[in-house]
């Protein structure tokens, strides 16, 4: 038996449209019939609802897809296959899912070279639709509000509250004080969730969401963070205001 090699690769986040998939899986097609010799089979799967769909034409995938474009969860495109000890395969595996990276890509064969080369070409194509922020999707977003949290509670700790003669008020206070900066980074997580997706599915005649929602999305994010900073520089000028007296 043959060495088999697989090697996988994958985009954070990308936005395209139906025909884009289309286009990618014809190309992927005429990549591996080119060197195994034999016309691939090509299946999709198409989730959507938590429903899935089998197509084995494009043109059906595309047509059937395009209707509902806001309910696909998932596209999962098998050219070859994948699952058996083939010359060459390839997997690509369009997902909406927030603990997912938007395109996952996958090829396997048995020539090494030629595995690397086929997944440089799968990455140029789907290049124009990799987004310009691709950090942070999954885990990482609530991990990074953890520390942010975590740094900005010892920052409190260190510095400490003023204390006032009305235990109501410090305690509202208080909790204002630690809530807000808390309450913007979760909402700065769930904007750039929502304005750059792991995942935008659009139709042929419309931009994606950042291009159409642009200003709106700025002007929200740049308050929110500098509202955030400007808690902490609250927090000192009250101390030390109180301080003088």
């Amino acid at each position: 038996m043959a060495k088999t090699t697989i090697v996988t690769d994958k985009i954070p986040r990308w936005t395209g449209t139906v025909q884009d998939i289309v286009h990618v899986a014809q190309q992927t097609k005429e990549l591996v019939q080119k060197h195994t010799h034999s016309p691939p089979p090509c299946h999709v799967i198409v989730t959507q609802s938590k429903v899935e769909t089998n197509f084995e034409e494009l043109d059906d995938f595309a047509s059937s897809t395009q209707e509902n474009l806001s309910e696909v969860e998932k596209i999962s495109l098998t050219i070859g296959d994948f699952n058996a000890d083939t010359p060459l395969s390839a997997r690509i595996e369009f997902d909406r899912t927030l603990m997912s990276p938007g395109v996952l890509l996958r090829v396997r064969g048995h020539d090494d070279e030629l595995v690397d080369g086929i997944i440089e070409r799968l990455r140029k194509m789907l290049h124009k639709g990799r987004r310009w922020f691709s950090w942070g999707y999954g885990p990482i977003q609530w991990i990074v509000l953890i520390i942010y949290v975590a740094a900005f509670y010892a920052y409190v700790e260190y510095i400490g509250l003023p204390r006032l003669d009305n235990d109501l008020i410090y305690y509202l206070f208080t909790i204002l004080i630690v809530a807000l900066p808390t309450v913007a980074v979760i909402l700065v997580i769930k904007m750039i969730n929502w304005y750059v997706p792991t995942l935008e599915l659009r139709p042929t005649d419309m931009d994606p969401r950042s291009k159409r929602y642009r200003t709106r999305a700025i002007a929200f994010l740049s308050t929110t963070v500098i509202g955030s900073f400007a808690v902490p520089l609250l927090l000192a000028w009250v101390k030390v205001q109180l301080n003088l007296k």
